[in-house]
């Protein structure tokens, strides 16, 4: 594990973390002449560090490998996407000009980092991206890079994780056609989920907010994720996701490239880790750590605002989608996915438990809303809901109280296969 900065000099701090990430680095080079880890070490993976983000003034260390840079404001990756070279930040609900969280904080949006350190005035938190495995000469990743740009230019399907195989467990709501929806939100309960091949897969849970008409799919998505092949570890972790056109180009998790969010938070960095005093996954037949996530649009603002815990992280702007966009979603799922080179896998969804078992035994997500174009937030009905399922990983619907629940995972096998 990375050595923890807590004193000395910024100087000195600064020298220390370069140090770390030429360690961890030279590391991984060296980790390419072994054999791949087994699954049992999937959370101690050879990992290494991408570039620093333009505009970086801090760095900060935190636990499980997390090195975060603190970033002007306006420097930000967001500022680098084509259609909002122009854009006019909203600083109305900023967080960055506030020094440190308070006692008051949700113990949800505390993470490791924190101990260490906070980001100065002007900036904002990124958790320095990472990979998994052996690390590619720079002349191949040159090559990588220029084969994805040509993919993209010429509307090929994109290699890495959307050439794969995508599984779900989904539960689907489509509003009428004289309904807007104007945001959506969810209680997700958050798993330490295994998978197959760590180097490879990845599991998630998530809400999509959708704009399904015309020919280019737009989306806004946020969730828990584990990915230890992005993040170097295979502890849970929150993710936000973007597509303006069917997943064409643009794809970058988190603010790891010019996605479009822009991250108005000074104190919390998307996809860093907890702090190791306090749980990161819930227990079976225990207890359950769950995650409150919203996403609204500001009425006459163009402005789809990310809140976590009800505290707001940032912000997606309607020019980001294109002169085409029309201002709202039609379509919002809730539910589980599972990335892998084959339909054929044993990585969990969830927990890798059967949604029958219930509470406390299966993934789930609750408080499944939309927010209509009133700015009305509505409850949404069984009946209004469809399931969408790839064999082996189930979806199914329970209640609390009288709040609906869709409850996921798997793999489950059928009875069939169990008597034979």
């Amino acid at each position: 594990m990375l050595e923890q900065i807590v004193n000395s000099t910024p100087i000195m701090n600064q020298i220390k973390v370069m140090t770390a990430v030429f360690q961890h680095n030279l590391g991984s080079f060296f980790s390419s002449f072994k054999s791949r880890p087994s699954e049992a070490s999937s959370s101690k993976l050879p990992y290494w560090y991408l570039d620093p983000p333009k505009g970086t003034i801090k760095t900060i260390m935190g636990d499980h490998g997390d090195i975060i840079d603190c970033v002007d404001f306006y420097k930000q990756p967001a500022f680098d996407h084509p259609r909002l070279k122009s854009h006019k930040p909203d600083l109305e609900h900023t967080k960055h000009s506030i020094d440190d969280y308070d006692s008051n904080t949700h113990p949800n949006l505390v993470q490791s980092w924190h101990m260490n350190g906070c980001c100065p005035r002007g900036t904002i938190p990124i958790r320095r991206g990472m990979r998994a495995g052996p690390r590619l000469h720079p002349f191949v990743e040159k090559l990588v890079r220029i084969r994805t740009k040509l993919e993209q230019m010429f509307g090929l399907p994109i290699t890495g994780v959307h050439g794969g195989c995508h599984l779900h467990a989904i539960t689907d709501f489509t509003a009428l056609e004289d309904e807007e929806i104007q945001g959506a939100k969810a209680t997700f309960s958050i798993w330490k989920p295994t998978l197959e091949d760590p180097q490879r897969d990845f599991s998630l849970s998530q809400m999509w907010l959708m704009n399904t008409e015309g020919s280019n799919l737009k989306t806004i998505e946020v969730g828990w994720r584990v990915y230890p092949m992005a993040i170097g570890h295979d502890t849970p972790r929150l993710f936000i996701y973007s597509t303006t056109n069917t997943y064409r180009s643009d794809l970058y998790y988190n603010l790891e490239g010019p996605t479009g969010f822009v991250q108005t938070n000074k104190n919390y960095a998307i996809g860093a880790s907890r702090p190791p005093s306090l749980p990161s996954s819930s227990m079976y037949n225990g207890l359950q750590l769950e995650l409150n996530v919203e996403v609204v649009k500001d009425p006459g603002k163009g402005r789809w605002r990310l809140l976590v815990e009800n505290e707001e992280i940032g912000y997606w702007a309607d020019e980001y989608f294109g002169p085409a966009f029309k201002g709202s979603m039609n379509t919002v799922n809730w539910g589980g996915e599972i990335y892998t080179d084959s339909k054929i896998t044993s990585s969990e969804m969830g927990n890798g438990h059967s949604p029958d078992e219930g509470y406390s035994k299966a993934a789930y997500i609750r408080n499944l809303k939309y927010i209509d174009s009133s700015g009305t937030t509505r409850s949404i009905n069984k009946k209004d809901l469809k399931t969408t399922e790839n064999a082996p990983y189930r979806g199914s619907y329970k209640y609390f109280g009288s709040e609906l629940a869709f409850f996921f995972g798997g793999p489950v096998l059928d009875t069939a296969d169990i008597e034979q």
